[in-house]
């Protein structure tokens, strides 16, 4: 059964090899890396 999987903070090794192994076992991978913004909100 094919799945999909966010990975979230996926900059380091850790995430990127679990990202390589989920994929290679059929599922759907969504890598995000979220940038914090040097401005202040609100």
């Amino acid at each position: 059964m094919s799945k999909v999987i966010v990975l979230t903070g996926a900059r380091g090794i850790l995430y990127s090899t679990s990202a390589i192994a989920r994929a290679k076992q059929d599922h759907k991978i969504a890598v995000l890396q979220l940038k914090k913004s040097s401005r202040q909100c609100c």
